[in-house]
């Protein structure tokens, strides 16, 4: 518990004083905590056609030539499943009333602030509102958060997207993290085993171990990418931007206090996992730092020599342009390709 008011006391004064980007990388630390909830696992469970899943794995596996372990094709196969078979982009939702999906029908009338029920619900915040130009009603459609409400209405734009998949990797109990990039986009990792290291995954675009997709098939110019999970976050920009694309990272922040902010936050989930295993093994510190060093210390360590060296990325050329979303969307965003 020491530990804990030490580094808050601190990292309080850099907090109050800080930048508001820095201040907003702050907030992703906790992003992740919602998997770990005792009723999400077995809730996302019945979301997967388990038995289809596995099979169209082994089917994949079968087929492929490359050096990929099972655990990879399962993944795969996830993937596939979530984007063509389960989940659907939202441009302008249906029309609550009438059922209208004509998109020239429906007019967006902006965004405001969730209500109670709707936060107390799916912990939304940002509700959007439309008219529907058919039976002229107005209706709402809220950004919602929790995993469980996603996957049940299993559709959405990014932020639904990302959220529903990480449920389902942790559900599966693979190892997942939260990209979040800082011009407006995220999404997931998982830790292939067989492989490792962490590997992209997009499920709106069904893209696997494609990072440069963003940067070379978008044409998305991008400022920071970062990575949350539950032991760290990590600057992962390397990774994913390429010098064409990157906007200095100096227009965002100051580097050097956001490295140090970083460093920090970083300390702060290592007590707090360290703390976790503790209860976990009680009286066994040597399995407890054998976990510790396996699970977060090498993995970080091994990934911190992968950014500085080339890309190991089993795809990194002829990659699209972005396939979800609508082509005004997509170009006021700087993701159609062009």
């Amino acid at each position: 518990m020491r530990e804990y008011q030490v580094l808050a006391l601190e990292l309080a004064p850099v907090l109050r004083q800080a930048p508001p980007f820095i201040a907003q990388v702050h907030r992703l630390l906790g992003i992740v905590e919602v998997y770990s909830r005792d009723d999400l696992k077995a809730g996302a469970l019945e979301f997967i056609p388990m038995e289809r899943i596995l099979k169209n794995a082994l089917e994949l596996e079968k087929a492929s030539t490359a050096s990929l372990g099972h655990q990879d094709y399962v993944v795969k196969a996830l993937l596939a499943w979530f984007k063509n078979d389960f989940f659907q982009w939202v441009n302008k939702p249906e029309c609550l009333l009438c059922h209208n999906t004509d998109q020239a029908k429906i007019t967006s009338l902006g965004a405001t602030k969730s209500s109670e029920e709707e936060h107390r619900r799916a912990q939304a915040t940002t509700t959007e509102i439309y008219k529907c130009q058919q039976c002229h009603s107005t209706y709402r459609y809220p950004r919602n958060n929790d995993p469980l409400v996603v996957l049940e209405q299993h559709n959405g734009r990014c932020g639904e997207w990302c959220n529903g998949f990480m449920a389902l990797l942790h559900a599966m109990e693979i190892p997942a993290r939260y990209i979040w990039n800082a011009e407006d986009h995220v999404w997931c990792e998982y830790y292939s085993a067989s492989q490792k290291r962490w590997i992209h995954l997009d499920s709106c675009e069904n893209a696997f171990d494609e990072p440069l997709l963003y940067a070379r098939g978008w044409g998305k110019k991008m400022s920071f990418v970062f990575a949350v999970s539950e032991t760290l976050i990590v600057d992962v920009s390397a990774k994913y931007i390429d010098p064409e694309h990157q906007i200095p990272k100096q227009s965002k922040c100051d580097v050097r206090l956001l490295g140090k902010c970083v460093r920090m936050f970083n300390a702060g989930k290592w007590l707090a996992y360290n703390a976790k295993l503790t209860d976990l093994f009680l009286d066994y510190e040597e399995a407890r730092l054998d976990e510790f060093y396996t699970k977060v210390l090498r993995p970080h360590y091994e990934e911190v020599a992968q950014l500085k060296g080339p890309s190991v990325a089993t795809k990194t050329e002829e990659l699209k342009p972005r396939e979800t979303g609508a082509g005004e969307w997509t170009e006021l965003r700087g993701e159609s390709g062009k």
